[in-house]
């Protein structure tokens, strides 16, 4: 039987990312019961691919740049200051999960086999950490330094729903950086670009360097209006408008939450496919079979399976509902203290009293 549909329960406060997981198992139930699980093997995979997504992370975000000690330095923003056991990555990437205790593991991007990533498959670290535990993983890339983009980080890159660059106060891009931007998925549109010792230039050189990496992004990687965001002590004179200078909470809420957007987005399409793919299944083996039993139990299945369906899209028209402020609350929370805005324990991005929300192309 299907449960009451989300219609009549819209009083109850609905987690959509809940509802799809429950409307996924509930779809697998009903594959076994209809034993469709023996006529498609591209069904049983589908169905485990958006099993595995729903368990997982709810946004994944790609860290990348040309200097090591400042994405560390990032890095300690996000997490925390705790991570000297974490190594730093060299020929492969490092992913980093929330797990009750520490763990690692190894994979390799989807699409590739062992044999053509050669000592560059991903060690996956699980931690205890905060913030990995309200639904972020990181992955951590080996510095930016010469030639081609490597393709195991570009394949990593499709799965990602955020990609931060963190650059030094130069705003420089060397060749490396820009051939991986360039070959970003979607023209780099989920890409954030991070300036850190920003407050060691002028006002006029942050100004000129700005320009540059504007000029740069839009010729050689095809990059139109990136977010930049500044990284300084505090907001300094005849900034204006021009930069946004908010507390590191703000762009950090941000951040996750356009990330958890385009989770949601590939999310719902997997599901979507997942339930075409069943309808299908069970269409063709109606087509196969004579009157009976069998038949009349796969209609059964059909009519379970538009309930599905419905479901699925009244869990889709909640999503697009919600006020911008409720799904801003759902971010990773980074917590407060004497003056510090940490997702445990690191240093406020601005010193600036009142957070701003970060609006496409401003710097």
């Amino acid at each position: 039987m299907i449960p009451p549909t989300v219609t009549d329960q819209r009083r109850q406060r609905i987690d959509p990312v809940d509802g799809l997981r429950v409307l996924v198992a509930e779809l697998r139930a009903l594959v076994d019961r209809l034993e469709l699980k023996e006529r498609s093997h591209n069904l049983q995979s589908t169905l485990k691919t958006a099993e595995q997504r729903l368990a997982g992370p709810r946004a994944v975000v790609m860290l990348l740049s040309e200097h090591e000690e400042l994405k560390r330095r990032f890095l300690e923003r996000l997490l925390g200051p705790k991570l000297a056991q974490v190594p730093k990555p060299t020929t492969a990437c490092i992913r980093l999960e929330y797990g009750i205790a520490p763990e690692c593991s190894v994979s390799m991007p989807l699409g590739l086999t062992a044999g053509e990533t050669p000592g560059r498959m991903m060690e996956t670290i699980r931690l205890p950490n905060p913030t990995l535990k309200s639904g972020v993983a990181l992955i951590d890339t080996p510095v930016l330094a010469s030639g081609e983009a490597d393709p195991t980080t570009l394949k990593y890159a499709e799965e990602a729903d955020a990609w931060i660059l963190v650059l030094n106060a130069d705003h420089a891009l060397n060749e490396a950086s820009q051939a991986l931007l360039r070959r970003l998925p979607y023209g780099g549109a989920r890409l954030e670009i991070v300036v850190e010792n920003a407050d060691g230039l002028s006002n006029e050189e942050r100004l000129a360097a700005r320009d540059r990496l504007i000029r740069t992004l839009r010729e050689r990687c095809k990059v139109e209006a990136p977010r930049l965001t500044l990284v300084a002590s505090a907001a300094t004179e005849s900034d204006g408008t021009s930069f946004w200078h908010g507390r590191f909470a703000t762009f950090h809420s941000v951040m996750m939450l356009r990330g958890r957007d385009h989770w949601r987005a590939v999310t719902r399409v997997m599901v979507s496919g997942a339930l075409s793919e069943v309808s299908a299944e069970i269409e063709l083996a109606l087509k196969s079979i004579a009157p009976g039993l069998r038949e009349g139990r796969l209609r059964l299945g059909m009519n379970d399976l538009e309930g599905l369906r419905i479901r699925f899209e009244e869990l889709e028209g909640l999503e697009s509902e919600r006020p911008q402020e409720t799904r801003a609350a759902e971010a990773p929370k980074v917590v407060e203290e004497s003056g510090s805005a940490v997702p445990g324990g690191a240093p406020p991005m601005m010193t600036s009293p009142e957070p701003i929300a970060l609006t496409k192309g401003e710097y």
